[in-house]
């Protein structure tokens, strides 16, 4: 299930929008990437085992796992040669994107994984969304109901809350490098983005990660 005139004309303003979705039997070592995308990636591995690399990391994946792969982010990933995998994938954009793909960040196991997730359970509604037509907006808004249920599930099932969330200031600082770090980043920008000064974001930020925002942005 491919994007539509629809999730392009609503993508710029939606609060969460679909922008793809499938399910891929791989052979034995088959390879996607190195590619960027603009949009956000959840990936549920039903069977199998592989690899995914994002900024030069390498993380083994296998059934029952599920990789992330954030927006604006070169990535690479790659079935095992013995075992390979079969994986579904939910793609999606929008204004709040950003901060909801955060939240499953937070509970990742190993970075861009989440070990040890219920996947088939996810399987039916990327299924609906594949036989779905494309030529319609009714269409366009049922596979979107879809990917509300396949959020709606992983909140539920990982225990996702207001306090597991990125929601505090010092989330959003960090977000925000890890979206902007290709960029000339200065942290007096950074600071005036988030409306507060220099020296309290970089005190606020080392207690929240340990480290100062510039010693992360390196």
């Amino acid at each position: 299930y491919k994007e539509t005139r629809y999730s392009k004309m609503y993508s710029s303003n939606a609060d969460l929008t679909i922008y793809s979705a499938g399910i891929e039997e791989c052979p034995k070592g088959y390879q996607y990437g190195p590619i960027m995308r603009s949009y956000y990636m959840i990936h549920f591995v039903f069977s199998g085992e592989g690899t995914l690399t994002i900024n030069d990391h390498e993380f083994h994946v296998q059934q029952g796992d599920i990789f992330l792969i954030p927006a604006n982010r070169i990535s690479l990933y790659q079935a095992s040669s013995s075992h390979p995998w079969t994986y579904g994938w939910i793609n999606f954009w929008g204004v709040s994107a950003p901060r909801y793909f955060q939240d499953f960040l937070h509970c990742s196991d190993d970075t861009y994984v989440i070990h040890g997730v219920a996947v088939e359970s996810y399987r039916q509604e990327i299924e609906k969304i594949i036989h779905l037509s494309l030529s319609s907006t009714a269409n366009f808004f049922e596979a979107n109901s879809c990917l509300y249920h396949i959020f709606a599930k992983l909140y539920s099932e990982l225990e996702i809350n207001e306090e597991q969330s990125g929601n505090t200031l010092a989330d959003a600082i960090k977000l925000y490098i890890d979206l902007k770090y290709q960029k000339d980043l200065k942290m007096t920008d950074l600071a005036d983005v988030h409306g507060i000064h220099p020296n309290y974001m970089s005190r606020l930020f080392k207690q929240s990660f340990g480290l100062s925002p510039k010693k992360y942005l390196m």
